[in-house]
């Protein structure tokens, strides 16, 4: 109820006391005249913060396309880790079978 008698007024009571009053309260309304906000100044927190939206949303873009290409080039080296493995590994059993058929041989004998 107090919220509401304060609500865009100020609103003093005054207090009587004297010989022919007994304690009466008279209030007394204050109408407070508050300044003329334009429409232009009430849209702007809106507008800051979709502007400022914006460009956060701008600077992830361009971070995921950064981010993307690194995943691609890590995606490549392990292609290529995998390949040369790959290649190793052929390598590898090409140099062991002259041993293992010499080693063969020489179990037979």
């Amino acid at each position: 109820m107090a919220d509401e008698r304060y609500h865009d007024r100020n609103v003093r009571k005054e207090v009587h006391m004297g010989l022919f009053h007994k304690n009466k309260q008279k209030e007394v309304v204050q109408e407070v005249k508050q300044p003329q906000i334009s429409l232009e100044e009430k849209a702007y927190p809106i507008i800051y913060t979709a502007n400022y939206i914006s460009e956060r949303f701008e600077n992830l873009s361009d971070e995921e396309v950064v981010v993307s290409n690194q995943i691609v080039g890590i995606k490549e080296a392990f292609d290529n880790v995998l390949t040369e493995m790959d290649r190793l590994s052929v390598h590898c059993q090409n140099c062991e079978n002259p041993f293992s058929s010499a080693y063969a041989r020489q179990a037979a004998k």
